[in-house]
């Protein structure tokens, strides 16, 4: 009876009928059967079985290099994946310490930015009024948040507090303009019905002139819109939240009482300010 992969295996190189006997535990008893006669068939020369086992030793040489390269791609992408997963899980001190830095980045744009638009608002002011202490102290403030900035950068702690003292000066005059424009616009208002209380109903065709007129606290009423402002005050609080948070302080080494006067600084920065501008 033939051997049915007889005629399949007349076709292979001998370096391929090697392999089947090779591994043999791949293949069905009969396949090998017939691979062990073709090869003893063709009666090959000591040469010739060198030539086809250096064939087959470069052939398997080459598979394993093609299974090494998705595996090496493998290993790399899961050392980034791991490293990428290191560097935002804010369990780490690593990706702490990343944060803060991070944070020091954002904060810095806009100060700078501040900084720039408070060195010109100095520079009007000594054209058309002369020197004030108002706009300079500004500047050095800003100056004091710069050293802030740097010293949050480097992990510093002088650096936590100026710039806690600072976000919450901040955040308490956001708080404190909103509250200044909310009452404006009330006062506003309310001077609006009593104008038409007195002379008359407007729904009449009576035209009334509402001239712009100072209520009081209407030099203190910047013209950023209030919604600004309340975005203003929510996104320095959160910045704020963060850096009091138990875990950022760590890293600063902050006391529960450093921080409370660096918050009480703050507000009081604020509220001097704001007594200098009315008064």
């Amino acid at each position: 009876m033939s051997n049915p992969f007889a005629d399949r295996m007349s076709k292979l190189s001998n370096s391929e009928l090697l392999e089947i006997l090779e591994r043999r535990s791949d293949y069905e008893e009969i396949a090998v059967e017939a691979a062990k006669k073709e090869l003893s068939d063709r009666d090959l020369s000591e040469v010739e079985m060198k030539s086809a086992t250096n064939e087959l030793s470069a052939d398997q040489a080459k598979q394993a290099r093609k299974g090494k390269l998705p595996k090496r791609f493998e290993e790399k992408l899961n050392d980034f994946l791991k490293k990428m997963q290191d560097s935002i899980n804010p369990l780490t001190p690593k990706s702490t310490r990343t944060i803060i830095k991070l944070l020091a980045v954002g904060l810095a744009i806009p100060l700078f930015l501040s900084i720039s638009s408070n060195f010109y608002l100095f520079q009007l002011f000594l054209k058309f009024y002369g020197f004030s202490w108002y706009p300079l102290g500004i500047l050095l403030l800003s100056g004091v948040q710069v050293v802030g900035i740097w010293g949050l950068w480097h992990i510093k702690k002088y650096g936590w507090f100026i710039t806690c003292m600072s976000l919450t000066s901040a955040v308490t005059g956001y708080l404190f303009g909103i509250f200044s424009q909310v009452s404006y616009l009330f006062q506003k208002n309310i001077k609006m019905n009593n104008s038409i209380g007195d002379n008359g109903n407007s729904d009449d065709g009576l035209i009334i002139n509402f001239e712009e007129q100072d209520y009081g606290i209407s030099g203190l009423i910047d013209t950023t819109p209030l919604w600004q402002w309340v975005f203003a005050a929510i996104a320095l609080g959160a910045v704020l939240i963060f850096l009091n948070s138990s875990r950022i302080r760590n890293n600063f080494l902050i006391h529960r009482r450093t921080q409370q006067w660096a918050m009480g600084v703050g507000m009081l920065m604020t509220v001097i300010i704001n007594l200098v501008i009315r008064f």
